[in-house]
């Protein structure tokens, strides 16, 4: 990461102008400041916290510590990279505060101390290097603590990226907003009303980012990825956070000479076996005019999220799961049992649902493809089909399906061939939360576009 210039202190990475002096009295001195790392600067892994030490002057973190002089800080201002600045109360002796790991790679934080009249002295800085995770976050477990959260997009009234702490056995917590800050488009919550939202490490830095896909609207084709912070603290829309995919990444030429972009996206794992370390996608690519078909795409090895590409059709305009010519009329979703990736496709007119597995990770037989396909018996009514928006494996190694309606969102079971109906929790924020249905225990600046 960029360190952030000495003389400025911006809002969300935008840099502006140091505050204009207050006073004509001295200014403090610039603070000392220390971040704690071992011998090789590296001061943690990703989603985790670091300690940040901060002095009234340098020479008060010395060996013996030194006297400092002038005017006193009444508080400290720093910034981590071009994260938004964060004010301390200054107590006049070293104090400490830990302060988030959300950037894998060299990081600086900078820091300016203020006194009571608001002089501003010198900035100080440290840098210090973050580290992925030795072991990559199981699929679906956005905070890193072993167990499959559930994310979901807000309504709007409640308009945001919502997340969900999973506990294993089918239980949620109070949701937060992640997607407060919105995807680079306006900056609001409600740039995530109409996005499909993916998960999955897109980036190779064994955390879960977060990837808003636009089929429709002024955006189509495009997807916004935000990089996954390893907890759960908010996502950062800003530059250095984030990326535009753009739509000619997801282009399908196969059955229209003018490309076609995704209808529906998902992330699938390692689907095309080629592990890269890079979430594979698959969508149902095509128009009216020329059909619909099933595409798996992917990036390369040691690439960015941007070599994104079509790599090839898994299944043509006649080889939908029923057998028929109507991709159109199915939705997709993703888990990922014992690793390896499964995919379920509801079709939306009947309600059936039909699940595609690969066990023995054949190359010739990856999923989605003709003969992969499984019927599965569902609990719903035909008239009224839930929309499938999240899939996970629970503590136990069932899959889940979870539904979404409204701020509402109902867990399904997967034993065998057979889909089991558990609770619906009512996630509208600040709402009491009741449960209802059969419930089984066990189982910078904003990047443009």
């Amino acid at each position: 990461m960029a360190a952030v210039a000495a003389a400025t202190l911006g809002v969300a990475g935008t840099a502006v102008a140091a505050p204009v002096q207050a006073s004509g009295d001295a200014s403090p001195p610039a603070p000392g400041v220390a971040v704690a790392t071992d011998a090789s600067g590296d001061a943690g892994v990703l989603g985790r916290t670091a300690t940040l030490t901060l002095a009234p002057c340098a020479g008060a973190l010395e060996t013996p510590p030194a006297a400092c002089t002038g005017e006193a800080a009444g508080r400290y201002d720093y910034q981590l990279n071009a994260g938004p600045p964060q004010s301390l109360t200054a107590t006049g002796g070293v104090q400490r505060v830990q302060i988030p790991l959300h950037h894998v790679g060299p990081n600086t934080v900078t820091v300016f101390a203020v006194s009571a009249t608001g002089d501003l002295s010198e900035s100080a800085s440290a840098d210090f290097v973050v580290t992925t995770p030795a072991t990559p976050y199981a699929d679906g477990d956005v905070d890193g603590d072993g167990h499959a959260d559930l994310l979901l997009v807000g309504t709007d009234a409640d308009p945001g990226l919502w997340l969900a702490r999973g506990d294993g056995a089918g239980g949620l917590a109070t949701p937060t907003d992640i997607g407060a800050d919105g995807t680079g488009i306006n900056n609001t919550p409600a740039d995530w009303n109409d996005a499909q939202v993916l998960h999955g490490d897109f980036t190779g830095d064994r955390v879960q980012d977060v990837l808003a896909y636009r089929p429709a609207g002024d955006s189509a084709g495009q997807a916004f990825l935000q990089y996954g912070n390893g907890d759960d603290l908010p996502l950062s829309p800003y530059s250095g956070d984030s990326e535009w995919l753009h739509s000619d990444q997801f282009t399908d030429y196969t059955l229209n000479g003018d490309g076609d972009n995704p209808t529906r996206l998902v992330a699938a794992g390692n689907a095309g076996l080629d592990d890269t370390g890079i979430a594979d996608l698959i969508g149902i690519s095509g128009d009216a005019a020329n059909g619909y078909q099933l595409d798996l795409y992917t990036a390369c090895g040691g690439c960015s999220a941007g070599s994104y590409g079509y790599a090839r059709t898994l299944a043509g305009p006649t080889e939908a799961p029923d057998g028929d010519d109507d991709w159109n009329d199915f939705s997709l979703t993703t888990a990922q049992p014992a690793g390896q990736t499964v995919l379920f496709a509801v079709k939306k007119s009947t309600g059936e649902l039909w699940e595609s597995t690969n066990p023995s990770q054949n190359a010739t037989a990856l999923i989605g493809t003709s003969g992969t396909w499984t019927r599965i018996d569902v609990p719903w009514n035909p008239r009224h089909v839930p929309a499938l928006v999240f899939g996970d494996v629970d503590a136990a190694g069932h899959v889940e399906l979870w539904a979404q309606a409204g701020m509402c969102a109902t867990r399904y079971t997967l034993t065998g061939t057979t889909l089991e109906r558990g609770a619906t929790v009512d996630l509208t924020p600040g709402h009491p939360r009741h449960r209802t249905g059969k419930h089984r225990k066990g189982s910078g600046q904003a990047l443009g576009h």
